[in-house]
Formats: C-alpha cells, structure tokens, sequence
C-alpha cells in the first residue's frame, strides 16, 4: 500500500521546497513550522491525525465525510458578532470531534452532532444557542419558536440572559 505524498507549497511565492524549523505534537494534531527555501518567508502548517474517516448521515439520507471546519464555521456564525473567543470555538469543535470518534463509529447522524453543539453553545454563549437551536429545529414560525423557548425554560437547559429584559418586537 502506498501512501501519496503531497508536496507544502509556500503560500506566498508557490515554491515546492521548504524546511520544517520546529515541529510540535498536540492531541489532535501536528504543527509544522516551515521555511520556504525559495523566499525564506515562515509559515506554520497542522496535520491533523485521522483514524477513522467518519461519516456524517444528513436528515435527507445522504452520506458526506465530517468535516470539523464546517462545524467550527457553523458555530461561528451561530455566534455573530458577538463571537466568543476564537479557541474557544476551536475547543469545542475539537470536543465534539473527538467524542465522535471515541464512539468507534464510522456513520454519525447530523442530529447528533447538531444536540453536541447545542451542548457546547450552551456554556460558550447563550445567544448562539438560541440561534443555532431555531435553525437546528427548524422553527419557522412564532408559535414554534415560543414553545420551544418554554419548553427550555421549563427545563432550564437554556442559560437566563444577566440584563432580564425582552427584546421588544421590531417595527
């Protein structure tokens, strides 16, 4: 079995030579410090370590690999503008990422990841998890959203805003 070899190049000139100047090992990954032997500009590159490729089964049926920058992207735009700190996301993402694949399962449900990141927004930012559990349950309506708010309240998964106050309607 042969592995390819994929040759970095330098994201600022495209030279395909380069020198790795320190490299350090994390839990989910590998960072690369590298030196472009043509420019001689410093660029960091992350190998990420797979095992298992995961599957992720979407609500219509299809089949896609998990991809964990578009679980960290879905949460920052959860997130707004009132984005927590970067590496928090990052955590978190990670957090949901290696649960997965300690599960040992090679399909995960896109429900599941969705409660795991309603899980994480909860500590992270309690306006995010709103955000993101209207769009996750697909609540279109005011009625819908106005149970689902109760039915949080009523069972104090959803963390209370400091200010108290309403948000008055928009005209």
């Amino acid at each position: 079995m042969s592995k390819e070899v994929r040759r970095v190049k330098c994201p600022f000139c495209g030279h395909a030579q380069d020198a790795v100047v320190d490299s350090r090992s994390c839990k989910e990954y590998i960072r690369r410090r590298r030196r472009c032997l043509g420019c001689g500009r410093r660029y960091s590159t992350y190998e990420y370590i797979e095992d298992t490729l995961l599957e992720v089964t979407k609500r219509d049926g299809r089949h896609e690999p998990f991809d964990r920058i578009k679980l960290r992207e879905s949460v920052r735009r959860a997130c707004g503008k009132n984005s927590p700190a970067i590496s928090a996301v990052e955590d978190m993402a990670a957090a949901i990422e290696s649960q997965l694949r300690e599960k040992s399962e090679e399909r995960i449900s896109s429900q599941r990841i969705g409660e795991l990141v309603l899980e994480g927004l909860a500590k992270i930012d309690p306006k995010a998890y709103i955000r993101f559990g209207l769009g996750f349950h697909r609540l279109t309506t005011a009625p819908e959203m106005l149970r689902w708010l109760k039915q949080l309240e009523s069972e104090q998964q959803m963390p209370v805003p400091a200010s108290g106050r309403r948000a008055s309607p928009r005209r």
